[in-house]
């Protein structure tokens, strides 16, 4: 019986050393597609910095796609408390993620200008040309703050 015990054990211990390195393994590639990913975004960063004077449509386009990528490094950052998770777990030493937080400062700038430029572009013809009564002082000073 006791031996029963003991064979049982050592295959559990087994079980969990091959889920073990399974995880891992599975850390490690999610590492390095996280890598790449940075990598496009930095690519996508450099491209929203060329952005210039561009037509209505081409605007909400750009302040779309600035949008989207600002979700993605939010995503990102997600991504990375569940590898610092899961570094801890295994008894990794945690990873350095410092580019992320870079990559979001160098956005944040470009978030806050477009998402300002299609806003006031939303608004600027209800403002110029809409009954004067009927304009929000308060939303106007929001949206021009």
């Amino acid at each position: 019986n006791s031996e029963k015990g003991l064979l049982m054990t050592r295959e559990c211990k087994s079980n969990l050393d091959q889920c073990s390195s399974e995880f891992k393994a599975q850390l490690s590639s999610e590492k390095e597609d996280f890598s790449a990913a940075l990598t496009r975004y930095m690519q996508e960063i450099d491209k929203v910095k060329e952005y210039g004077w561009c037509t209505q449509k081409e605007l909400a386009e750009r302040a779309g796609e600035i949008e989207a990528l600002n979700r993605k490094l939010n995503e990102a950052r997600e991504l990375v408390k569940t590898f610092v998770m899961r570094e801890t777990l295994f008894g990794q030493e945690p990873g350095e993620y410092g580019e992320l937080d870079d990559l979001q400062q160098e956005l944040t700038p470009h978030v806050d200008l477009w998402s300002t430029c299609q806003l006031f572009r939303a608004k600027h013809n209800q403002w110029l040309t809409g009954p004067f009564n009927e304009i929000d002082a308060r939303d106007l000073e929001t949206t021009v703050q």
